[in-house]
Order: C-alpha cells, then structure tokens, then sequence
C-alpha cells in the first residue's frame, strides 16, 4: 500500500505503507530504508538535497523511479550467459487470442512461452525485521484514502489487515469510534 512511486497524477511522491501486522499500526519507511529496499545503500540519493531549489519529495522520486538493483542484477546477469534458448515447449499466439504471461516474436510471428513470473526466490525477512530506521504513522488521510480504493476497488486484500486499517484510522483521530472511522474511509 501504495507501491514505492514516483509521484501521483498531481506530481506527489508517494512514499509506501508497511502494516505491522497484530499492531493496527500502518507506518511511513524512512527514506533510507526505501532506499535499501531498492537495494541501494542507505543514503544513497542524499547528495539530491544539496541540489538548489530541490525539494525534499525529490529523494523519494529518485527511490520511485529507480529500477531494483537485485532485479537489474538478475536480467544482467541472464543477459551474458550463453545458455542456449529452446523454443520446442513454446505456443504460436493466433491473433486476437488472449496474451500470455510471456512471448516472444519475429518475422510477425508470435509465440507463447509457458514459463513462472517468478523465475527466482531470494530468502528475504519480514519488513518489520527489515527496517533499521525510525518509522512515521500513516497520516488519517492516506489511511482512509486506502481504505476508500480497498472497498472500490477489486484486489484480494486480506480482512485483518482491512480491520486494523480502520482500527489504525480510529485511533489517528480519537474522536472517531470505530463505526464512524469505518463510515469515513468509505465517504472518502
């Protein structure tokens, strides 16, 4: 919740969210621990603050845009080996048909190729061991906006952290009950 990006449609970076499961608590990464999770070092965009008239949001654009170094690895690394491709499982696509989750084409020839999306898995710690920096909580905005595009919208968000979302936005503003910070974040 929401991805590590660039900006929104008016130009706002947008830092993540990370759920803190059993806490209903959403919090903010600092920024060097975004930068880490792109897999630079921490700091690694700070030099960006000692440009003239930069914002601060700029750090967390450069961190939104950039390309994962693990993955920019990965395709390096696939790219100057010398494993010989086979093409025998591959599928012509006819046209109009549904597009698979790989291909590949030439000639004006397409082809399916029947292969994972995730072609490798690293161990990797729950983000919560992860983080070695001072979180922010969500603001009550961002929480009931979330909440808003989960109930609008078609994704497979689990219940509980659903629930401690809205716990979370009650607690941000005390005045709320629960009831009433569930009604919020769908008018909102």
């Amino acid at each position: 919740m929401p991805t590590l990006k660039g900006g929104s449609t008016i130009g706002i970076p947008s830092p993540p969210a990370i759920w803190q499961p059993g806490t209903s608590r959403l919090v903010t990464p600092d920024l060097k621990d975004a930068e880490r999770l792109q897999g630079f070092p921490a700091d690694w965009t700070a030099s960006a603050d000692e440009l003239p008239g930069r914002r601060k949001t700029n750090r967390w654009k450069l961190v939104g845009n950039a390309v994962s170094v693990p993955v920019a690895r990965w395709v390096g690394e696939r790219l100057v080996t010398h494993e010989a491709y086979e093409t025998k499982s591959d599928a012509p696509i006819e046209r109009g048909a549904r597009w698979p989750k790989a291909a590949w084409g030439r000639n004006g020839e397409r082809f399916g190729v029947d292969v994972s999306m995730w072609p490798v898995a690293y161990p990797r710690p729950h983000l919560h061991e992860f983080l070695e920096h001072e979180t922010r909580v969500l603001s009550a905005r961002a929480t009931a906006g979330f909440l808003k595009r989960a109930a609008a919208g078609s994704l497979r968000i689990p219940e509980d952290l659903i629930c401690e979302a809205e716990e979370h936005l009650a607690a941000m503003t005390p005045q709320l009950s629960l009831a009433d910070a569930k009604a919020r974040s769908e008018a909102a």
